[in-house]
Parts: C-alpha cells; sequence; structure tokens
C-alpha cells in the first residue's frame, strides 16, 4: 500500500554532491530514494549560468523548473 508523503523543502537541508562530469558543485534536497530500484526524487539547485554538456540517462529523467530559466540543446 502506497502512503502520503508531506515535504517541507524550506525545513530541508542542502546536501552538496561532487560528480566527476561536473567541475562545480551541485545541491541536492534528497526527498525519496529506492536502493532496489536506484528511483530517486530530489530537489536540486543549479547556479545561474550552469551548464552541462549533452549526457543521457540509463533511466526516465524529469525537471520541473520552480525558478529562473532552462536552456536545452532542443529549446
Amino acid at each position: 500500500m502506497n502512503e502520503a508523503r508531506i515535504f517541507r523543502p524550506t525545513e530541508l537541508e542542502w546536501k552538496q554532491l561532487k560528480a566527476d562530469y561536473c567541475d562545480v558543485p551541485l545541491y541536492d534536497k534528497p526527498l525519496v530514494s529506492d536502493p532496489e530500484t536506484g528511483m530517486s526524487v530530489a530537489i536540486s539547485r543549479y547556479e545561474k549560468g550552469f551548464h552541462l554538456e549533452w549526457h543521457t540517462h540509463t533511466c526516465a529523467h524529469g525537471m520541473y523548473i520552480l525558478q529562473g530559466k532552462l536552456n536545452t540543446s532542443i529549446g
């Protein structure tokens, strides 16, 4: 049975991440993680001007832009 979860983002700490594909720190507020499937949900923060080269993911990937603007190779 699935249960509802309520998150209060302002009460969550930012976790600094270091990824080998990026030379600047990334920041996440982890919400849900399933080690069995690898699925995760997090609030992510990218500094203004952040840029990544074209890349792919091994699983589904989605984003909601809450503030600012996202520029991608397709618009």
